[in-house]
């Protein structure tokens, strides 16, 4: 199946597609105005690159948007939408105070993450994809440990969302690229369920692009890069455990650009003798802000550069994915690609100058 015959087998997609968009632009358009004209706490953090007001509750609307889809689509399609922002309850709350407040410390953020996941692996999902790692597979498939391990591989993923998140554009247009490629494989294994549940996301992530990006008008925030994170990994993960035919490697290659940037600045800041939940200004993406800052002096331009600087990082999931989907040794060599692509990038920039 192609996405033509998605839409044409479909025949009120592109309508509920179209709908989707304007809405949650109205929705982006109100929220600008609204915080335009009230006083919002901002609070100095190291990782702020960009001038101004910070409108940082993008993610308020990503919530509404999901729950108004989901209830309505309730009884047409499955309840994915419902059920995961139902589990993503004490990281929605967390993180939408973390927002309005700037207060919530790494670690509570964390541990409520780490719930909402463990709850939703526990109790949300029919099944768990089966996990292929030569030699620790049957140890690492048990019930309790497979829970365990989704857990942890989703906390650390939705973290990483959160990690990229500095710049403009950067973090919706990774997870659009993530997105696109799982709706390749959606497409390819007939799964018309989460295909038109992608196009539904997709239509609200072009939304909240159009302002976001080149300008920063409004940000994920907190709450936003956590639940687009949890969004794009549950969804990842659900996708997988109703097609047990496609090889679940695969979601190292559409999580990858987050994933190497969690795993990565957890070790760098390990080695470098600071808290792993600590924030700092070495980040692959800040790092290049910085270097691109001091060339042409200009904040807004720098900042919306990183985006294109990055493609190579960010959209290597949707140009690999078609090639090597199939193939579990070309998936493999991929990530060591994408591994490689990435350290490459962090090795040629260079550190900000104090």
């Amino acid at each position: 199946m192609n996405l033509y015959i998605l839409f044409y087998n479909n025949k009120h997609l592109l309508s509920e597609f179209i709908y989707i968009f304007l809405f949650s632009s109205f929705l982006f358009s109100i929220l600008i105005l609204l915080v335009k004209n009230i006083k919002v706490l901002e609070k100095n953090n190291i990782q702020k690159i960009h001038s101004g007001k910070s409108i940082r509750l993008g993610g308020v609307v990503f919530v509404l948007m999901f729950l108004l889809i989901g209830t309505i689509k309730y009884y047409s399609i499955n309840n994915f939408i419902i059920v995961t922002t139902l589990f993503a309850a004490p990281l929605i709350f967390v993180t939408l105070l973390e927002d309005l407040y700037q207060n919530i410390s790494p670690i509570i953020r964390l541990i409520a993450i780490f719930f909402s996941s463990i709850f939703l692996c526990s109790f949300g999902m029919d099944s768990l994809p089966i996990i292929d790692i030569p030699v620790v597979d049957k140890f690492i498939n048990l019930p309790l440990i497979n829970i365990l391990f989704y857990a942890i591989c989703l906390t650390a993923f939705i973290n990483g969302v959160n990690f990229i998140d500095g710049t403009n554009g950067l973090a919706g247009f990774s997870l659009l690229a993530s997105i696109f490629s799982l709706l390749f494989l959606s497409l390819i294994f007939n799964d018309i369920e989460v295909s038109i549940l992608i196009i539904y996301i997709i239509a609200i992530l072009f939304s909240f692009l159009m302002f976001n990006y080149p300008f920063g008008k409004i940000f994920l925030g907190d709450l936003g890069a956590y639940f687009l994170g949890w969004t794009m990994g549950s969804l990842t993960i659900f996708f997988m455990s109703r097609n047990s035919e496609v090889l679940n490697w695969c979601a190292l290659i559409i999580l990858s650009y987050p994933t190497t940037e969690v795993v990565f600045s957890f070790f760098r800041k390990i080695i470098a003798g600071q808290k792993p939940t600590s924030p700092d200004r070495n980040h692959l993406h800040l790092k290049l802000f910085f270097t691109l800052n001091k060339k042409i002096d200009n904040k807004i331009a720098a900042n919306s550069l990183v985006v294109p600087f990055l493609a190579l990082i960010w959209l290597t999931p949707l140009v690999l994915i078609p090639w090597i989907y199939s193939n579990k040794i070309l998936i493999m060599l991929s990530v060591f690609l994408q591994i490689i692509i990435y350290f490459s990038f962090y090795a040629v920039i260079p550190k900000e100058k104090k």
